[in-house]
Protein backbone atom coordinates (compact mmCIF):
# COMPACT_ATOMS: atom_id res chain seq x y z
CA UNK A 1 0.00 0.00 0.00
CA UNK A 2 0.87 3.35 -1.06
CA UNK A 3 0.05 6.22 1.00
CA UNK A 4 0.95 10.28 1.81
CA UNK A 5 2.75 10.60 5.46
CA UNK A 6 3.06 14.37 7.29
CA UNK A 7 6.04 13.49 8.96
CA UNK A 8 8.13 12.39 5.71
CA UNK A 9 6.68 15.15 4.38
CA UNK A 10 8.11 17.76 6.68
CA UNK A 11 10.98 16.01 6.51
CA UNK A 12 11.01 16.71 2.66
CA UNK A 13 10.86 20.01 2.93
CA UNK A 14 13.37 20.71 5.48
CA UNK A 15 15.90 18.30 3.25
CA UNK A 16 14.88 20.26 0.12
CA UNK A 17 15.60 23.77 1.93
CA UNK A 18 18.81 22.50 2.87
CA UNK A 19 19.97 21.25 -0.74
CA UNK A 20 18.69 24.21 -2.31
CA UNK A 21 20.82 26.28 0.28
CA UNK A 22 24.01 24.06 -0.26
CA UNK A 23 23.90 24.38 -3.96
CA UNK A 24 23.43 28.22 -3.58
CA UNK A 25 27.26 28.51 -1.96
CA UNK A 26 28.30 27.61 -5.27
CA UNK A 27 26.47 30.22 -7.10
CA UNK A 28 28.19 33.32 -6.10
CA UNK A 29 29.85 34.27 -9.60
CA UNK A 30 27.37 32.68 -11.66
CA UNK A 31 25.45 34.95 -14.02
CA UNK A 32 21.87 35.44 -12.88
CA UNK A 33 18.70 35.98 -14.95
CA UNK A 34 16.64 38.92 -14.85
CA UNK A 35 14.53 39.86 -11.78
CA UNK A 36 16.70 37.24 -9.96
CA UNK A 37 15.28 37.51 -6.40
CA UNK A 38 12.04 37.25 -6.99
CA UNK A 39 12.90 34.13 -9.11
CA UNK A 40 15.21 32.33 -6.48
CA UNK A 41 13.13 33.23 -3.62
CA UNK A 42 9.10 32.76 -5.86
CA UNK A 43 10.95 29.20 -6.93
CA UNK A 44 12.44 28.60 -4.45
CA UNK A 45 9.42 28.31 -1.62
CA UNK A 46 7.46 26.40 -5.11
CA UNK A 47 10.21 23.68 -4.89
CA UNK A 48 9.94 23.06 -1.37
CA UNK A 49 6.22 22.97 -1.47
CA UNK A 50 6.53 20.34 -4.24
CA UNK A 51 9.15 18.73 -2.11
CA UNK A 52 6.89 18.37 0.91
CA UNK A 53 3.59 17.78 -0.81
CA UNK A 54 4.78 14.58 -3.47
CA UNK A 55 6.37 12.06 -1.01
CA UNK A 56 4.56 9.29 -0.77
CA UNK A 57 5.89 6.35 1.14
CA UNK A 58 6.27 2.88 -0.74
CA UNK A 59 6.79 -0.69 1.47
CA UNK A 60 9.90 -1.01 -0.41
CA UNK A 61 11.89 1.57 1.32
CA UNK A 62 14.94 1.36 -1.54
CA UNK A 63 12.34 2.33 -4.26
CA UNK A 64 10.79 5.45 -1.75
CA UNK A 65 14.41 6.74 -1.29
CA UNK A 66 15.57 5.84 -4.94
CA UNK A 67 11.97 7.90 -6.03
CA UNK A 68 12.62 11.07 -3.55
CA UNK A 69 16.43 11.22 -4.26
CA UNK A 70 15.66 11.46 -8.11
CA UNK A 71 12.91 13.90 -7.67
CA UNK A 72 14.82 16.12 -5.46
CA UNK A 73 17.50 16.32 -7.42
CA UNK A 74 15.41 17.18 -10.84
CA UNK A 75 13.77 19.64 -8.66
CA UNK A 76 16.94 21.40 -7.73
CA UNK A 77 18.25 21.47 -11.61
CA UNK A 78 15.32 23.25 -12.92
CA UNK A 79 15.52 25.54 -9.80
CA UNK A 80 19.21 26.63 -11.21
CA UNK A 81 18.52 26.98 -14.44
CA UNK A 82 15.51 29.02 -14.03
CA UNK A 83 17.62 31.41 -11.60
CA UNK A 84 20.93 31.41 -13.23
CA UNK A 85 22.37 31.89 -17.16
CA UNK A 86 23.96 28.17 -16.49
CA UNK A 87 24.31 24.73 -19.07
CA UNK A 88 23.86 20.90 -17.96
CA UNK A 89 27.38 20.64 -17.09
CA UNK A 90 27.51 23.25 -14.65
CA UNK A 91 24.26 22.30 -13.11
CA UNK A 92 25.12 19.20 -12.78
CA UNK A 93 28.60 20.28 -11.15
CA UNK A 94 26.67 22.10 -8.45
CA UNK A 95 23.70 19.69 -7.77
CA UNK A 96 26.62 17.01 -6.98
CA UNK A 97 27.93 19.41 -5.11
CA UNK A 98 25.60 20.25 -3.05
CA UNK A 99 24.28 16.79 -2.35
CA UNK A 100 27.88 15.64 -1.44
CA UNK A 101 27.47 18.66 1.35
CA UNK A 102 24.20 17.58 2.69
CA UNK A 103 25.06 14.08 2.99
CA UNK A 104 28.62 15.52 4.73
CA UNK A 105 26.28 17.79 7.03
CA UNK A 106 23.64 14.78 7.65
CA UNK A 107 26.94 12.18 8.79
CA UNK A 108 27.86 15.16 11.35
CA UNK A 109 24.69 14.19 13.21
CA UNK A 110 25.38 11.02 13.41
CA UNK A 111 27.44 11.29 17.10
CA UNK A 112 24.53 13.05 18.13
CA UNK A 113 22.03 9.86 17.87
CA UNK A 114 24.89 7.35 18.89
CA UNK A 115 25.41 9.31 21.99
CA UNK A 116 21.91 9.90 22.87
CA UNK A 117 20.25 6.72 21.82
CA UNK A 118 15.80 7.45 21.24
CA UNK A 119 16.36 11.51 22.03
CA UNK A 120 15.88 11.68 18.24
CA UNK A 121 12.93 10.66 16.64
CA UNK A 122 10.61 11.92 13.07
CA UNK A 123 8.03 13.76 14.32
CA UNK A 124 6.26 16.88 13.60
CA UNK A 125 8.46 19.88 14.04
CA UNK A 126 5.67 21.47 15.77
CA UNK A 127 6.40 19.24 18.62
CA UNK A 128 9.18 18.83 21.04
CA UNK A 129 10.30 15.67 19.92
CA UNK A 130 10.12 16.79 16.35
CA UNK A 131 12.15 20.06 17.28
CA UNK A 132 14.96 18.01 18.79
CA UNK A 133 15.24 15.65 15.81
CA UNK A 134 15.47 18.68 13.01
CA UNK A 135 17.84 20.77 15.59
CA UNK A 136 20.22 17.90 14.81
CA UNK A 137 19.74 18.31 10.93
CA UNK A 138 20.81 22.01 11.21
CA UNK A 139 23.81 21.00 13.79
CA UNK A 140 24.86 19.08 10.70
CA UNK A 141 24.36 21.90 8.37
CA UNK A 142 26.25 24.09 11.00
CA UNK A 143 29.15 22.20 11.18
CA UNK A 144 29.60 21.11 7.58
CA UNK A 145 28.66 24.27 5.74
CA UNK A 146 31.37 27.15 6.65
CA UNK A 147 33.87 23.93 6.05
CA UNK A 148 32.84 23.00 2.37
CA UNK A 149 32.09 27.36 1.69
CA UNK A 150 35.69 28.60 3.60
CA UNK A 151 37.51 25.77 1.65
CA UNK A 152 35.58 25.22 -1.82
CA UNK A 153 32.93 27.54 -2.49
CA UNK A 154 33.84 30.79 -1.77
CA UNK A 155 36.72 30.15 -4.56
CA UNK A 156 34.90 29.07 -7.32
CA UNK A 157 34.67 31.67 -9.63
CA UNK A 158 33.52 31.82 -13.80
CA UNK A 159 32.29 28.33 -13.17
CA UNK A 160 32.81 26.59 -16.81
CA UNK A 161 32.57 22.66 -16.96
CA UNK A 162 34.25 21.69 -20.31
CA UNK A 163 31.84 18.99 -22.04
CA UNK A 164 35.22 16.26 -21.97
CA UNK A 165 34.03 16.44 -18.18
CA UNK A 166 30.25 15.01 -18.65
CA UNK A 167 30.64 11.25 -17.81
CA UNK A 168 33.09 12.23 -15.30
CA UNK A 169 29.95 14.37 -14.07
CA UNK A 170 26.93 11.55 -14.39
CA UNK A 171 29.68 8.96 -12.92
CA UNK A 172 30.27 11.06 -9.87
CA UNK A 173 26.08 11.52 -9.93
CA UNK A 174 25.87 7.96 -10.12
CA UNK A 175 28.38 7.22 -6.96
CA UNK A 176 26.13 9.75 -4.96
CA UNK A 177 23.23 7.92 -5.53
CA UNK A 178 25.02 4.65 -4.68
CA UNK A 179 26.37 5.64 -1.52
CA UNK A 180 23.13 8.11 -0.30
CA UNK A 181 20.47 5.29 -1.08
CA UNK A 182 21.97 1.64 -2.30
CA UNK A 183 24.41 1.36 0.44
CA UNK A 184 22.62 3.10 3.34
CA UNK A 185 19.62 0.48 2.62
CA UNK A 186 21.72 -2.38 2.38
CA UNK A 187 23.19 -1.39 5.75
CA UNK A 188 20.58 -0.02 7.52
CA UNK A 189 18.73 -3.41 8.42
CA UNK A 190 21.94 -4.29 10.64
CA UNK A 191 23.54 -1.42 11.52
CA UNK A 192 19.94 0.14 13.00
CA UNK A 193 18.67 -2.99 15.11
CA UNK A 194 19.36 -4.06 18.45
CA UNK A 195 21.49 -3.34 21.29
CA UNK A 196 24.44 -5.09 20.61
CA UNK A 197 27.48 -3.27 20.73
CA UNK A 198 28.92 -4.25 17.47
CA UNK A 199 25.78 -2.63 16.08
CA UNK A 200 27.53 0.83 16.95
CA UNK A 201 30.78 0.05 15.66
CA UNK A 202 29.19 -0.87 12.81
CA UNK A 203 27.95 1.73 12.09
CA UNK A 204 30.92 4.14 13.09
CA UNK A 205 32.96 2.41 10.75
CA UNK A 206 29.82 2.43 8.19
CA UNK A 207 29.89 6.66 8.56
CA UNK A 208 33.92 6.78 8.23
CA UNK A 209 33.78 4.81 5.11
CA UNK A 210 30.65 6.94 3.67
CA UNK A 211 32.28 10.49 5.10
CA UNK A 212 35.58 9.04 3.09
CA UNK A 213 33.94 8.85 -0.25
CA UNK A 214 32.23 12.12 0.17
CA UNK A 215 35.31 13.88 1.14
CA UNK A 216 36.47 11.58 -1.92
CA UNK A 217 33.80 13.17 -4.25
CA UNK A 218 34.41 16.76 -3.29
CA UNK A 219 38.32 16.59 -4.19
CA UNK A 220 37.78 15.47 -7.33
CA UNK A 221 34.88 18.02 -8.25
CA UNK A 222 37.36 20.56 -7.19
CA UNK A 223 39.71 19.27 -9.50
CA UNK A 224 37.59 19.03 -12.62
CA UNK A 225 36.73 22.83 -11.37
CA UNK A 226 40.32 24.09 -11.13
CA UNK A 227 41.03 22.01 -14.55
CA UNK A 228 37.83 23.87 -16.10
CA UNK A 229 39.38 27.07 -14.70
CA UNK A 230 42.45 27.21 -15.79
CA UNK A 231 41.01 26.06 -19.61
CA UNK A 232 38.77 29.48 -19.39
CA UNK A 233 41.43 31.47 -18.45
CA UNK A 234 43.83 29.93 -21.70
CA UNK A 235 40.75 30.41 -23.64
CA UNK A 236 40.13 34.05 -22.43
CA UNK A 237 43.75 34.90 -22.75
CA UNK A 238 43.81 33.62 -25.97
CA UNK A 239 40.85 35.68 -27.40
CA UNK A 240 43.16 38.95 -25.69
CA UNK A 241 46.14 37.97 -27.66
CA UNK A 242 44.15 37.83 -31.20
CA UNK A 243 42.69 41.32 -30.28
CA UNK A 244 46.02 42.55 -29.22
CA UNK A 245 47.26 41.60 -32.61
CA UNK A 246 44.46 43.66 -34.25
CA UNK A 247 44.79 45.95 -32.24
CA UNK A 248 48.93 46.01 -33.22
CA UNK A 249 47.99 46.36 -37.27
CA UNK A 250 45.53 49.55 -36.31
CA UNK A 251 47.40 51.44 -33.49
CA UNK A 252 50.87 51.43 -35.94
CA UNK A 253 48.89 52.62 -38.31
CA UNK A 254 47.06 55.11 -37.28
CA UNK A 255 50.82 56.47 -35.36
CA UNK A 256 52.23 56.49 -38.64
CA UNK A 257 49.91 58.32 -40.08
CA UNK A 258 49.95 61.11 -37.38
CA UNK A 259 53.48 61.04 -38.07
CA UNK A 260 53.25 61.67 -41.27
CA UNK A 261 50.38 64.42 -40.76
CA UNK A 262 52.64 66.38 -38.50
CA UNK A 263 55.77 66.27 -40.74
CA UNK A 264 53.39 67.47 -43.63
CA UNK A 265 52.24 70.28 -41.11
CA UNK A 266 55.37 71.28 -40.41
CA UNK A 267 56.03 72.26 -43.78
CA UNK A 268 53.53 73.80 -44.17
CA UNK A 269 54.06 75.70 -41.37
CA UNK A 270 57.15 76.81 -41.83
CA UNK A 271 55.82 78.00 -45.43
CA UNK A 272 53.64 80.15 -43.73
CA UNK A 273 56.26 81.70 -41.38
CA UNK A 274 58.05 82.76 -43.84
CA UNK A 275 55.02 84.33 -45.53
CA UNK A 276 54.19 86.27 -42.51
CA UNK A 277 56.20 87.07 -39.89
CA UNK A 278 54.05 88.54 -37.50
CA UNK A 279 52.46 85.19 -36.25
CA UNK A 280 53.55 83.27 -33.25
CA UNK A 281 54.15 79.99 -34.13
CA UNK A 282 55.30 78.60 -30.74
CA UNK A 283 52.64 77.41 -29.76
CA UNK A 284 51.86 75.27 -33.14
CA UNK A 285 55.47 73.88 -32.86
CA UNK A 286 55.17 72.52 -29.23
CA UNK A 287 51.80 71.17 -30.11
CA UNK A 288 53.04 69.59 -33.41
CA UNK A 289 56.36 68.25 -31.85
CA UNK A 290 54.16 67.10 -28.98
CA UNK A 291 52.46 64.47 -31.78
CA UNK A 292 55.13 64.35 -33.58
CA UNK A 293 58.01 63.13 -30.73
CA UNK A 294 58.62 59.23 -32.24
CA UNK A 295 59.74 57.16 -30.06
CA UNK A 296 62.74 55.73 -30.81
CA UNK A 297 63.97 52.63 -28.87
CA UNK A 298 65.42 50.28 -31.66
CA UNK A 299 62.26 48.08 -31.45
CA UNK A 300 59.09 48.52 -34.25
CA UNK A 301 56.65 47.04 -31.33
CA UNK A 302 57.50 49.06 -28.08
CA UNK A 303 57.98 52.31 -30.42
CA UNK A 304 54.26 51.95 -31.46
CA UNK A 305 53.14 50.64 -27.78
CA UNK A 306 55.08 53.45 -26.01
CA UNK A 307 53.88 56.46 -28.73
CA UNK A 308 50.09 55.14 -28.04
CA UNK A 309 50.22 55.38 -23.86
CA UNK A 310 52.10 58.44 -24.06
CA UNK A 311 49.04 59.95 -25.85
CA UNK A 312 46.73 58.41 -23.11
CA UNK A 313 49.14 60.04 -20.48
CA UNK A 314 48.82 63.31 -21.98
CA UNK A 315 45.43 63.34 -22.13
CA UNK A 316 45.14 61.97 -18.80
CA UNK A 317 47.79 64.33 -17.37
CA UNK A 318 49.88 61.15 -16.22
CA UNK A 319 53.64 62.21 -15.80
CA UNK A 320 55.67 59.32 -17.42
CA UNK A 321 59.72 59.63 -17.86
CA UNK A 322 61.11 56.17 -19.70
CA UNK A 323 63.95 55.44 -21.01
CA UNK A 324 64.07 52.47 -23.43
CA UNK A 325 66.31 50.21 -25.53
CA UNK A 326 64.20 47.80 -27.22
CA UNK A 327 66.59 46.17 -29.10
CA UNK A 328 67.11 43.22 -26.66
CA UNK A 329 63.70 42.23 -27.35
CA UNK A 330 63.78 41.70 -30.85
CA UNK A 331 63.87 38.20 -30.50
CA UNK A 332 60.04 37.73 -29.12
CA UNK A 333 57.26 37.10 -31.13
CA UNK A 334 55.60 40.51 -31.82
CA UNK A 335 51.90 39.73 -30.43
CA UNK A 336 53.90 38.73 -27.08
CA UNK A 337 55.59 41.99 -26.93
CA UNK A 338 52.49 43.93 -27.38
CA UNK A 339 50.69 42.13 -24.88
CA UNK A 340 53.17 41.99 -22.69
CA UNK A 341 53.73 46.00 -22.43
CA UNK A 342 50.59 46.71 -23.11
CA UNK A 343 49.25 45.22 -20.28
CA UNK A 344 52.17 46.50 -18.36
CA UNK A 345 51.47 49.97 -19.15
CA UNK A 346 47.57 49.52 -18.71
CA UNK A 347 47.62 48.80 -15.20
CA UNK A 348 50.18 51.25 -14.74
CA UNK A 349 47.66 53.80 -16.17
CA UNK A 350 44.68 52.07 -14.12
CA UNK A 351 46.46 52.67 -10.80
CA UNK A 352 48.07 56.50 -10.97
CA UNK A 353 44.80 57.76 -12.54
CA UNK A 354 43.01 57.69 -9.32
CA UNK A 355 45.53 60.32 -8.03
CA UNK A 356 45.54 64.26 -8.03
CA UNK A 357 47.15 65.39 -11.45
CA UNK A 358 50.59 66.36 -9.74
CA UNK A 359 50.98 62.77 -7.68
CA UNK A 360 50.63 61.09 -11.50
CA UNK A 361 53.94 59.61 -12.51
CA UNK A 362 54.80 56.23 -14.45
CA UNK A 363 58.93 55.21 -14.32
CA UNK A 364 59.31 52.65 -17.32
CA UNK A 365 63.48 51.27 -17.53
CA UNK A 366 63.93 48.64 -20.37
CA UNK A 367 67.79 47.38 -20.30
CA UNK A 368 70.08 45.44 -21.62
CA UNK A 369 72.70 43.19 -19.17
CA UNK A 370 74.58 40.69 -20.07
CA UNK A 371 72.12 38.45 -22.13
CA UNK A 372 69.31 39.51 -19.79
CA UNK A 373 66.51 42.06 -20.78
CA UNK A 374 65.45 43.97 -17.77
CA UNK A 375 62.42 46.00 -17.19
CA UNK A 376 61.38 47.71 -14.78
CA UNK A 377 58.05 50.33 -14.15
CA UNK A 378 57.34 52.03 -11.16
CA UNK A 379 54.10 53.95 -10.20
CA UNK A 380 51.92 54.86 -6.97
CA UNK A 381 49.22 53.09 -5.94
CA UNK A 382 45.96 53.11 -3.36
CA UNK A 383 44.11 51.11 -1.75
CA UNK A 384 45.30 47.37 -0.60
CA UNK A 385 45.93 44.94 -2.84
CA UNK A 386 44.37 41.32 -3.22
CA UNK A 387 46.88 38.63 -3.95
CA UNK A 388 45.90 35.44 -5.82
CA UNK A 389 48.41 32.98 -5.69
CA UNK A 390 51.25 35.27 -6.67
CA UNK A 391 49.75 37.59 -8.61
CA UNK A 392 47.76 41.03 -7.46
CA UNK A 393 44.29 40.13 -8.60
CA UNK A 394 42.07 42.90 -10.50
CA UNK A 395 40.57 45.87 -8.41
CA UNK A 396 37.48 45.97 -10.99
CA UNK A 397 34.41 44.61 -9.35
CA UNK A 398 34.08 41.73 -11.97
CA UNK A 399 36.64 39.33 -11.70
CA UNK A 400 34.97 36.88 -13.83
CA UNK A 401 35.61 39.18 -16.93
CA UNK A 402 38.98 41.15 -15.54
CA UNK A 403 42.28 40.23 -14.22
CA UNK A 404 43.67 38.82 -17.22
CA UNK A 405 46.39 41.10 -17.89
CA UNK A 406 48.46 40.10 -14.87
CA UNK A 407 47.81 36.37 -16.36
CA UNK A 408 49.09 37.42 -19.62
CA UNK A 409 52.39 39.34 -18.26
CA UNK A 410 53.08 36.29 -16.28
CA UNK A 411 52.31 33.48 -19.05
CA UNK A 412 54.65 35.42 -21.53
CA UNK A 413 57.53 36.12 -19.38
CA UNK A 414 57.41 31.95 -18.51
CA UNK A 415 56.92 31.44 -22.27
CA UNK A 416 60.47 32.97 -22.65
CA UNK A 417 62.00 31.60 -19.02
CA UNK A 418 61.86 34.76 -17.65
CA UNK A 419 61.44 35.93 -13.94
CA UNK A 420 58.81 38.56 -12.38
CA UNK A 421 58.99 39.86 -8.91
CA UNK A 422 56.72 42.38 -7.68
CA UNK A 423 56.93 44.65 -4.71
CA UNK A 424 54.54 46.47 -3.12
CA UNK A 425 55.49 49.04 -0.43
CA UNK A 426 54.30 52.16 0.78
CA UNK A 427 52.07 53.09 -1.81
CA UNK A 428 54.54 52.32 -4.44
CA UNK A 429 54.58 49.58 -7.13
CA UNK A 430 57.66 48.17 -8.62
CA UNK A 431 57.52 45.66 -11.40
CA UNK A 432 60.57 44.08 -12.29
CA UNK A 433 60.77 41.46 -15.14
CA UNK A 434 64.03 40.07 -15.96
CA UNK A 435 63.96 37.55 -19.53
CA UNK A 436 67.13 35.68 -21.12
CA UNK A 437 67.80 37.13 -24.76
CA UNK A 438 67.50 33.85 -26.61
CA UNK A 439 70.70 32.72 -29.24
CA UNK A 440 70.32 31.69 -32.81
Amino acid sequence: MIYWKMNLAQLMGIKMLILLSAELMFCRYIPRRDHFWPRLIGSGILCIAIAFVVPIDFPNQLISGTIIFLFHMLLSMLWLFFCFKIDMNTILFIVSEGKVCTMMASIMEKPLAILLPGKFALDSIFTARGLMFYGKALFGVAVIFPIIYLLFARKYKRINISRKWSPVLWMIFIMIFIVDIVMYFMFSAYMEQGDNPLNTIGQVMYYCIELFMHIFVIFLLNTIYQNSEIKTELDSVNALWARSKTHYDITKDTIDAINRKCHDLKHRVMELQNCNSQVDFDDIYRAIDFYDSRVKTGNEVLDVILAEKNLICADKKIHIECMADGRGLNFMDKTDLFVLFGNIMDNCIEAVEKFEDQEKFILINVMTREGFVIINTTNPYKGQIKWRDYLPETSKGDNSNHGFGMISIDTIIRRYDGEMTIISDGGIFELKIIIPIARQ
